[in-house]
């Protein structure tokens, strides 16, 4: 199989739509032995600030020196934006030969979709890679996201808003408990959620499941100081002098979570000095949001698609670029 056939295969998965539940991808992770259970991860959703958290944290551990991994969705351009490792796109070959793998294990099975089987994908090639750590983003929701078969060292939710609501609910309070569905037990959970019923909601699944919940505003914060750079004030640790690489004053509450999570990663047996932080957050690469073309006249891509994201995007605007 070559890589463009792999690819005419992988969208024709798309006629079996958008499928929740961890049953198939359960199954088909079986069938490749598994490959999830040999990594260690991050699981991160959200409405919106999901990718770009995921970016900071993935920058952030290969400054380190961590061989990274970082699965994203949708692609920008193409298909091989999804399956990164040290920001390198996985190649055609592999996307070729790990398809055709995938295929044959997924044959005695019933519809496997499109994500489902990019999921298999990612986690097939991050295992067989052996990657010191992988960034994983949810799809869509979180319970019942085919993502939702790992054991992460900690998870991240970000801003929750209206969004899907055919597949997630109609009520910001039930898409947040989708969202909860990240949470793990005996785990970690980062959030910048500022939605007082919402907090409420992951606070009782946090103490019913043993895990520890730690809130933007409350537990750490990031801010900008007067010489235009940004001050951490972290779980148990301050930094000063700070400067993210993404633009937009909502990449603040995305920035303050990666710093959190390097954290709290570094309890868990993951050393990133505070250089090793700097520059990841400064170096990060997130194409296609609020990325300016050109400048005369201006010209910025941003792929806002919500009205949350929408309203960020206009602020943005307004407060002027360089």
């Amino acid at each position: 199989m070559g890589y463009r056939s792999a690819i005419a295969y992988l969208y024709g998965l798309q006629k079996y739509g958008i499928k929740f539940g961890l049953t198939s991808i359960s199954q088909l992770l079986a069938a490749l032995g598994n490959p999830h259970h040999r990594i260690r991860c991050v699981h991160i959703a959200g409405t919106n600030g999901k990718g770009s958290t995921a970016a900071f944290i993935a920058s952030i551990l290969t400054a380190a020196g961590y061989k990274t991994g970082l699965y994203t969705s949708p692609h920008l351009i193409t298909f091989t934006e999804r399956i990164t490792i040290n920001n390198r796109d996985i190649s055609h070959g592999s996307v070729a030969r790990l398809t055709a793998l995938i295929r044959d294990a997924a044959s005695p099975l019933d519809s496997i979709t499109f994500f489902e089987c990019a999921t298999a994908m990612a986690f097939l090639y991050f295992a067989e890679q052996k990657v010191d750590c992988a960034v994983i983003e949810t799809g869509m929701g979180g319970r019942l996201d085919a993502t939702n078969v790992i054991q992460p060292i900690l998870s991240v939710i970000t801003s929750i808003s209206r969004e899907h609501e055919l597949y997630l609910g109609n009520t910001v309070l039930k898409i947040a408990k989708e969202k909860a569905g990240i949470i793990k037990r005996n785990g970690v959970l980062l959030t910048s959620v500022r939605n007082a019923a919402v907090l409420q909601l992951f606070r009782k699944r946090c103490r019913n499941l043993k895990s520890a919940m730690f809130v933007l505003g409350k537990d750490f914060a990031l801010q900008p100081r007067p010489d235009n750079t940004l001050a951490y004030r972290g779980l148990a640790h301050d930094m000063r002098r700070l400067q993210l690489g993404l633009r937009g004053e909502h990449q603040l509450d995305n920035g303050a979570l990666a710093l959190a999570a390097a954290e709290v990663l570094g309890q868990n047996g993951f050393a990133i000095t505070d250089t090793e932080v700097r520059r990841g957050l400064k170096t990060v690469s997130w194409p296609g949001r609020l990325e300016t073309a050109q400048s005369r006249p201006l010209v910025v891509f941003d792929g806002a698609h919500n009205p949350a994201a929408m309203r960020c995007l206009r602020k943005s605007i307004l407060n002027g670029f360089d």
